[in-house]
C-alpha cells in the first residue's frame, strides 16, 4: 500500500486523504495514519489545502498554479463520478484516459474565459498538430459553472479542431483566489 501512495503521488505531485480513500478503498483513519507516518519520517511533507484539509507532497510546498493545477487534474482523474488515468504531462496539459478515450485536460487558472480558449486551448492544438489525433477531445477544468458556460461559448467561436468539454472543480476557486 505504501508504494502505491508513493507512486500516486510521483504521479500527480500530491495526495490528499480524500484522494487516497476514493483510489484505494482505505478508511480516512488508515489513510492518515499512513500518510503521517511517512511524514514523521521525511519522506512527505503535509501542507495546507483549503480550510482545514490538507495534502502532502514529497519534497517543499508546491506554488499557487501548480497546487491548482496538479490539484484539479487529481481531482478530475480520481475524485470524479469516473475515474481517469493520468498518463503524462504534456506542457501545459495533463494527458487523461480511460476505457479508450485519451483527452488533453487544461485547468484553468484564471483570466477572461475568451483568454482561456484563445490562448490555451487554440494554442495547445497548434503546437499539437501532429498529435491531435491520438485525442477525442479536450477538457477544461474550472472553478464554476458560469466560467465552463463561458468557456464553451467562447470555444465554439474559436473553431478547435477537438471537442471542448468543460468540468467544473469547485476547489480551484478556493485555491486561484488565495
Amino acid at each position: 500500500m505504501g508504494d502505491a501512495i508513493l507512486a500516486l503521488t510521483e504521479r500527480f505531485g500530491l495526495v490528499t486523504v480524500e484522494m487516497l480513500v476514493a483510489v484505494l478503498g482505505l478508511s480516512p483513519n488508515a489513510v492518515v495514519k499512513r500518510l503521517l507516518r511517512r511524514e514523521r519520517r521525511g519522506e512527505f511533507v503535509k501542507c495546507r489545502l483549503i480550510g482545514s484539509r490538507h495534502y502532502w507532497h514529497r519534497k517543499k510546498p508546491l506554488g499557487t498554479q501548480a497546487l491548482a493545477r496538479r490539484f484539479a487534474v487529481m481531482a478530475f482523474c480520481c475524485l470524479g463520478e469516473s475515474h481517469w488515468e493520468l498518463e503524462r504531462w504534456d506542457g501545459p496539459a495533463a494527458v487523461c484516459s480511460r476505457v479508450g478515450r485519451r483527452e488533453a485536460v487544461v485547468v484553468d487558472l484564471g483570466g477572461p474565459a475568451d483568454h482561456v480558449a484563445r490562448r490555451k486551448l487554440r494554442d495547445f492544438c497548434a503546437e499539437r498538430q501532429e498529435r491531435l489525433a491520438s485525442y477525442a477531445g479536450l477538457s477544461v477544468l474550472t472553478p464554476t459553472a458560469e466560467k465552463a458556460r463561458k468557456i464553451g461559448l467562447a470555444a465554439r467561436e474559436h473553431t478547435l479542431p477537438l471537442p471542448v468539454r468543460c468540468v467544473v472543480i469547485e476547489d480551484l476557486f478556493y485555491l486561484l483566489a488565495h
